[in-house]
Order: C-alpha cells, then sequence, then structure tokens
C-alpha cells in the first residue's frame, strides 16, 4: 500500500515543485521521521566508520538516485506505467542473488518470477504503444537494477544491523548528495495555490509514511526475509498504482488488468513455496 500510493503522491507533488525538489523533500521527510523513531526507541547504533563506504553506496543508488529519477519520469510518463517497472526487481534479484549470495532460486520460485515478467511484458507492451521513449524507458528500468543491486547488498553485507539505524543512515547520506538540487519553487508562474497545497500535502505523507516508514519496514524485510521475498512484494505496487491512477483519470485498460491478475497469481506461486534453509525465498 505505502510503495503503491508513493507514485501517485510524486505526480501530485510535481504539481508545484520541480522533480528534484520532490525526490530531495521525500528524503527529508523520511530523514525527520526515522531520526525520531530512533531517538524514541534508543535504538542500538550498530553503524560504524569501517560501515561508511558501504552506507555511501547504498545511500548513493539505492536511495538518491531512484528517489530523483522517478519523479522526472512520472512527468514524462504516466505515474501507473512507471510503478509497473519496478517490479522487475525479482527477476533480476534472482539473477544477483546467485554471485553475490550463492544462492540459487528453487524450481517454483523461477517459475513463479518468470511467469510474473511474462504478465508484466504484456503490460509493458501496453505502455510503450503508449509512446513512452527507450530513453525513458531505459531510465525507468535503470530504478530496478539499482534497487536490485542495493537490496541483495543488505542482505549480504548488513543482515545482522539493528534496522531503524541503518535505514537512517543509507537515507541520511541520500539527502545530503541531493540536497543542492531542491529549489523550493513553484515549477511554473501560473501554477495555482491550491496545486500548491495539494502538493505540500502529498510531499509530506510521502516523507513520512512513503519514505521514512517505508525505508524502515523494507530494510526490516530484507534482512528477516531476504531479497526475493521483499522483491516480490514490487509485484503488488502496481496493483495500488493503477487503481490510484483510474481515481486520478489515467487510462487503465482491460489488458493491464488482465495482465497484473496473472502477477497476482504469480506471487501467490512464489509466497506459497515451503521455508526451507537456503532458499533464495522466505528463509534466506
Amino acid at each position: 500500500m505505502i510503495w503503491g500510493t508513493n507514485f501517485i503522491l510524486m505526480k501530485k507533488a510535481t504539481l508545484w515543485f520541480d522533480p528534484a525538489t520532490v525526490g530531495m523533500l521525500r528524503m527529508l521527510g523520511g530523514v525527520a521521521f526515522l531520526a525520531a523513531a530512533q531517538w524514541w526507541t534508543r535504538s542500538t547504533w550498530s553503524i560504524s566508520r569501517k560501515d561508511a563506504w558501504a552506507i555511501s553506496f547504498v545511500g548513493l543508488f539505492g536511495y538518491a538516485f531512484p528517489f530523483l529519477a522517478q519523479p522526472v519520469l512520472i512527468t514524462r510518463c504516466d505515474s501507473g506505467f512507471i510503478a509497473m517497472m519496478v517490479s522487475f526487481v525479482p527477476l533480476l534479484t534472482i539473477v544477483a542473488s546467485i554471485p553475490m549470495l550463492g544462492v540459487y532460486p528453487t524450481a517454483r520460485q523461477l517459475l513463479g518470477v518468470i511467469g510474473g515478467l511474462a504478465c508484466l511484458l504484456v503490460i509493458m507492451k501496453d505502455g510503450l504503444d503508449r509512446d513512452v521513449t527507450i530513453g525513458n524507458f531505459a531510465l525507468a528500468f535503470s530504478v530496478p537494477l539499482m534497487y536490485t543491486i542495493c537490496n541483495t547488498f543488505i542482505k549480504r553485507r548488513f543482515a545482522d544491523y539493528a534496522p531503524l539505524p541503518l535505514a537512517l543512515s543509507c537515507l541520511s547520506i541520500a539527502l545530503v548528495v541531493t540536497l543542492p538540487y531542491g529549489s523550493y519553487q513553484p515549477i511554473a508562474d501560473g501554477a495555482q495555490t491550491t496545486d500548491r497545497s495539494l502538493a505540500i500535502a502529498s510531499v509530506l505523507i510521502l516523507g513520512v509514511f512513503g519514505t521514512g516508514w517505508g525505508a524502515y519496514g523494507f530494510t526490516r524485510l530484507l534482512q528477516d526475509k531476504g531479497p526475493l521475498f521483499a522483491g516480490m512484494i514490487t509485484y503488488l505496487i502496481p496493483t495500488i498504482a493503477l487503481v490510484w491512477s483510474w481515481v486520478d483519470n489515467e487510462r487503465i485498460t482491460v489488458l493491464q488488468v488482465v495482465a497484473l491478475a496473472g502477477v497476482l497469481s504469480m506471487v501467490y506461486v512464489v509466497q506459497a513455496e515451503p521455508e526451507r534453509s537456503g532458499d533464495a525465498g522466505p528463509a534466506s
């Protein structure tokens, strides 16, 4: 629900703020939320100097890059279509987990992920028929690629770290990098006051819940269940995003709905896998 709603929130935030500012403000809200949670819970601070390069890597490529690229893409393409691109994460996770974790998928997991990808390709074709450029498609594909690499890296490098300070550290690095790109100015002189109010509300929700709470929850899920289990959640994102797109009068086709039904069935195939030690799924 959180990740799927983020895309419509980014779309509404860009009614007033430029895309780079939206990305920066969501990270600012996320850092503020996680810092408050860290202070309130007094969670053990497990991050040290030796982790600096690894934290910086995740912060730059797992947070800063996607959070800046997605608002840009949403201003060029439908928010629902950009949400669908994130669903490439599970297939890419299977590929990345072999060299990075030494974990091979079970036959059932492989079937579910490939089946889900086949359904997503149907959705992608529908999107390409809407004149999404190759450049935008490549940029959109780079987002799940960065998510995959960083998700797998977190499982390998930070499996035993407390998720709250870990998420706070990574997001703080991303915020520092993106601060210079915020303009805090309306995107056009003709922007309406109603657009400003909606944009401010959207970016506040996006920062606190969509970024702060979302980053903590996903980090914990990665550590507890592994990158493939966590990555399969991205197959659910387009369902939520498309509902919001429909509410916002974006064009939703029967083909997309049928394909998403197939995606959800493939999620069940993978998640119904019995837990076994050494799998790339729930038990990893």
